[in-house]
């Protein structure tokens, strides 16, 4: 049986970019940006509350981004993003069908909204140990030395976009040596 390792991946910041387009493609060494409108509920979901009703969001991404990502062999993409109400509709709008699943969770009481995804990828990686990587512009600030310990020994990349550039060329390369070098079979 194939191990393959998880890639638990953000949109804001990573995937959608901030900057323009034309500085993406110079700092990022991605080509073919697009500026994409996806009608979703709400990507944050209050603590305790109902996701508010749908809307527009215009979001900005690199076509071979995605396309370079799908082409990594070995290695499965899971989204851990406040996107996660909205990832069917996200993946429509990008004609992107690369992830294989989404990690719920919730928002954490005001001003630890992004807390929530600690808990959801230490509770992914008990049921389903295996090495990761992990592409998000802001939460690895809650990612503790507490938390880093119940993850011990299993190999992880933590890679924090900056976010008007999300990920780069250079991330794709540490993305693809790290899913060759840890893909094992049992």
């Amino acid at each position: 049986m194939s191990v393959n390792p998880v890639l638990y991946l953000d949109v804001d910041g990573v995937i959608n970019f901030a900057g323009g387009r034309g500085s993406h493609a110079k700092k990022s060494g991605l080509g073919h940006t697009r500026r994409t409108s996806v009608f979703a509920r709400s990507t944050v979901r209050a603590y305790g509350a109902p996701a508010p009703a749908p809307q527009s969001y215009e979001i900005r991404w690199s076509a071979e981004l995605l396309r370079k990502l799908s082409a990594i062999e070995g290695l499965d993409i899971v989204w851990l993003s406040t996107w996660r109400d909205a990832t069917a509709d996200l993946e429509r709008a990008l004609s992107w069908r690369g992830p294989v699943g989404c990690l719920d969770w919730v928002d954490g009481p005001a001003g630890a909204e992004h807390s929530g995804k600690v808990p959801a990828l230490l509770q992914d990686q008990a049921f389903r140990p295996r090495p990761f990587i992990w592409a998000d512009d802001e939460a690895h600030d809650f990612y503790l030395p507490e938390h880093r310990a119940r993850t011990a020994g299993t190999p992880q990349l933590l890679i924090a976009p900056v976010e008007s550039i999300g990920l780069t060329a250079a991330n794709l390369d540490e993305i693809a040596a790290f899913a060759h070098e840890h893909r094992a079979s049992l």
